[in-house]
């Protein structure tokens, strides 16, 4: 590879437990935030989190605090 950077999206991973089989869909949200090996937190009742730190690249990490909201 000779491009060593993360493309600026989330993807949302959705698995319903119901009866039968599992149902697991994928979404892709361009929210304009590329990282990977952070911690993800839940931050209240609805479907906001918090996302901090992470490697933006193999070489190039990156302590950044954010703010998603998945609605």
């Amino acid at each position: 590879l000779t491009l060593d950077s993360r493309p600026p999206r989330l993807f949302r991973l959705r698995i319903e437990l119901l009866q039968g089989s599992p149902l697991l869909s994928c979404e892709t949200l361009d929210t304009g935030i590329s990282i990977s090996s952070a911690i993800i937190s839940r931050t209240g009742p609805t479907h906001r989190y918090i996302i901090l730190g992470g490697y933006q690249s193999d070489s190039k990490k990156r302590m950044e605090c954010s703010t998603v909201i998945l609605d």
